[in-house]
């Protein structure tokens, strides 16, 4: 839910041109529209500033600055992005100070607010500041689509669901025809546990756009929770066609990439990870620039344990950025997998030079020197991740992120109790998300409570069974349980979905 609904936040912030000379602050804002289109969020910035530089009082050029730096911040990583998204948010505040009365301002400062609450530890206080953004432009405009729709996404990441569906209904009474809210309101009942009525906005939304592919994997998943999987595997393929259709006739290198990276998408949905990763491969083949397709290239990889085309992959995102403290620590992640721990550790050192905050880089420091045989070491490290997470749970409690990482940090440390408690508290707090009850698996596993472990794996397939390596585990229990037929059905199953067994 979480990626997809970052992509309607982004979606709903559009830009407009116009054009001047360019030795005016038209002009160069003119010129960042150019960059804009070819994907280049950093130059364009750097236009708008000249833009801005040239006349303080041009809010168009502040608004699309902010526009740019979201983007930004989403190629960027740990205090690089976080610092970026609060600059956009102030670029949309200096619009607002020369338009104050300007719905359309105030609904893009609640979207900037919204998606960064996907990369921060304290996500409450940014949800309400969104909220009281949308409220604002309803103020103003009360029938404005996209601020209601803005604030039913923020009220669904609060899981407070009824008010996310009347915030969606209000958006579809200004304008039935908005698509995003059509999508949304499903990916909300889908949440909801309600997914026959979420296929019919679904169905809705395509009517009005047959090609969006977010409505598209999203009818296929609620078809799939309905037990219709012939009708969610041909809702794949007529998605499939489509992008076929599309990439045939895509006129320039961005156009391409970007559905090839849909194509990509698909694959990954129906947890076909080796088409998934070719797919990727004709991605970063058209714009090597795109750092998301390096990302998502490595996460194909890894979960089909090929890491080292993750690491290749990594490797491709690190052209791009040689201090990416993300891809850093998947390149550390990566060689820890392939056993090449020494070049592991200073990957994750690195990473910790660009990001001394990122606990994950401690951990993944941790578990390079134990296996270096240096303990001392491993356990500072170990101590240090386990401070900041403690940190980053104080100020955001109920986000189940931080617990999970508490729990494979105490794991690491042979603190196998308390690392089940929290397990076990990530769970009550996300029980639909997957790594938790994964976690809690690969624990119960090596302690030998394999009855226990098959649960926590079952569990974990029925809440996204997309994963390739949750199947592998799976099997691996029942093999344990000398259950051996359902141990080869759980193989084979991981093995058609590319995973290397």
């Amino acid at each position: 839910m979480k990626t997809k609904t970052i992509l309607v936040l982004v979606s709903l912030t559009t830009l407009c041109a116009c054009s001047v000379g360019q030795e005016t602050a038209e002009g160069w804002y003119k010129k960042d529209q150019d960059f804009y289109q070819n994907q280049s969020p950093k130059d364009a910035v750097q236009a708008y500033d000249k833009a801005i530089a040239l006349n303080q009082s041009f809010a168009e050029a502040w608004r699309a600055k902010g526009q740019a730096q979201i983007l930004l911040a989403l190629e960027s990583a740990g205090d690089i992005r976080t610092r970026t998204f609060d600059e956009a948010v102030l670029s949309y505040e200096k619009a607002i100070e020369i338009q104050p009365r300007n719905a359309t301002l105030w609904n893009e400062k609640g979207n900037a607010l919204s998606v960064a609450t996907f990369y921060s530890s304290n996500a409450s206080d940014l949800h309400n500041r969104a909220l009281q953004a949308y409220d604002k432009a309803l103020e103003l405009e009360s029938k404005n689509a996209e601020a209601w729709c803005g604030k039913g996404v923020v009220y669904a990441e609060q899981k407070k669901y009824d008010l996310a569906l009347e915030a969606f209904n209000q958006s579809l009474a200004a304008d039935p025809k908005y698509e995003w809210a059509l999508v949304s309101k499903g990916s909300t009942l889908m949440q909801m546990g309600r997914p026959k009525e979420a296929v019919e906005y679904y169905d809705s939304a395509l009517k009005i756009h047959p090609d969006n592919p977010g409505a598209q994997m999203m009818k296929a998943e609620a078809l799939a929770k309905l037990g219709l999987q012939n009708e969610s595997d041909q809702t794949y393929i007529d998605a499939l066609e489509r992008a076929d259709e599309a990439i045939l006739i895509a006129d320039t290198k961005e156009n391409l990439s970007m559905v090839w990276h849909e194509k990509a998408t698909l694959f990954i949905n129906q947890g076909k990870y080796a088409e998934a990763i070719d797919a990727y491969d004709n991605v970063t083949a058209a714009n090597p620039g795109e750092r998301s397709a390096w990302f998502m290239m490595a996460f194909a990889a890894d979960q089909t344990a090929r890491y080292d085309k993750a690491l290749e992959a990594y490797e491709g995102a690190l052209v791009l950025n040689e201090n990416d403290s993300t891809a850093l620590f998947g390149k550390g992640d990566s060689l820890y997998k392939l056993g090449r721990y020494r070049e592991s550790l200073e990957a994750f050192n690195s990473a910790l030079t660009t990001d001394p905050k990122m606990y994950s880089a401690y951990k993944g420091k941790g578990d390079a020197l134990k296996a270096l045989n240096k303990s001392a070491e491993a356990a500072e490290a170990y101590d240090t991740a386990l401070g900041q997470i403690e940190e980053n749970i104080k100020s955001n409690p109920e986000n189940a992120r931080p617990w999970l990482a508490k729990g494979g940090v105490l794991l690491a440390m042979n603190r196998t109790d308390d690392a089940l408690n929290a397990f076990d508290k990530a769970i009550e707090l996300d029980p639909e998300h997957f790594p938790e009850l994964e976690q809690k698996g690969d624990l119960l596993m090596g302690v030998g409570r394999y009855e226990d472990a098959f649960t926590a794996y079952d569990k974990a397939t029925v809440a996204d069974p997309a994963f390739p390596r949750l199947w592998y585990k799976k099997g691996q229990a029942l093999k344990a349980l000398n259950r051996l037929s359902e141990a080869d059905s759980a193989f084979t199953k991981a093995r058609e979905m590319g995973y290397n067994v």
